[in-house]
């Protein structure tokens, strides 16, 4: 008897940490939706979502410049579109090309928002210059100033499950 209460709890063991990722994405991501992923493609900066091959039809970003002084924000840039035209591989994203050109500045902490008719993705960065090159920053809000992506405790881990499951199967 000792040893199936044995069994049964090794396998409610396995079947939590089988799950723990999902878990931990429900309770990590401050958005809706999700995050809008950011990164940059060519200098410029270029932005999707995890699901976007499982999307259809229109969907519109929208970058604001969150300007913690003036509780008017303006609307910075924005594009339409749908994700059949946009997000045809995994890895495609949205470019602003010549960024150097646009109205976004370095070191501003800015908003965006990649929403469809259903749901909204968002996330909030900056963009420095480092060596000649454009990076994604974080906005600390407690400092006002950009600073370095640092993964948090739940991304971590997340990465981690993902990574060991990747590996599994």
């Amino acid at each position: 008897m000792e040893k199936t209460l044995s069994n049964i709890r090794r396998i409610y063991y396995i079947t939590f940490l089988l799950f723990l990722p999902s878990f931990s994405y429900a309770i990590s991501n401050p958005y809706r939706g999700g995050e809008v992923i950011i990164s940059i493609k060519n200098n410029n900066p270029c932005f999707t979502i995890n699901n976007s091959l499982e999307k259809k039809g229109g969907f519109n970003i929208v970058i604001y410049e969150d300007n913690l002084q003036n509780p008017e924000i303006p609307k910075i840039w924005s594009y339409e579109s749908n994700y059949e035209r946009d997000f045809k591989n995994e890895n495609d994203c949205v470019v602003i090309n010549n960024f150097s050109t646009s109205n976004l500045k370095l070191d501003t902490y800015y908003s965006v928002t990649l929403s469809d008719i259903k749901i909204a993705y968002e996330n909030d960065f900056c963009i420095t210059k480092k060596n000649e090159d454009y990076v994604v920053q974080d906005y600390d809000f407690k400092n006002d100033k950009c600073v370095d992506k640092e993964l948090s405790f739940w991304k971590k881990l997340k990465s981690f499950f993902n990574k060991v499951f990747s590996f599994l199967f």
